[in-house]
């Protein structure tokens, strides 16, 4: 059953399912150069806050079980995520 195209903000201009493909697509090139792991992270928090034009976007890296840290940010507060734990 096709349910339509919808979007989670009502009047919202979304981007097209092609331009996110297009940044995925970008993520996937980098990936064989993944030992540049910390750019790699940077430019994901980076370019997913702007193609979904959010105030910021936080990368957390799991400890433990109970224990995250902020590794990357990018946006608002960045310095405040970046190593909190």
């Amino acid at each position: 059953m096709y349910a339509g195209d919808i979007t989670l903000v009502e009047g919202s201009n979304p981007r097209s399912d092609e331009a996110f493909q297009k940044l995925l697509l970008r993520f996937s090139q980098l990936l064989p150069k993944a030992r540049m792991r910390l750019r790699l992270i940077r430019l994901f928090c980076r370019e997913t806050r702007e193609f979904f034009q959010v105030a910021g976007v936080y990368f957390w890296q799991s400890l433990s079980p109970d224990l995250m840290m902020g590794a990357e940010a990018d946006g608002l507060m960045p310095t405040r995520s970046a190593g909190s734990i």
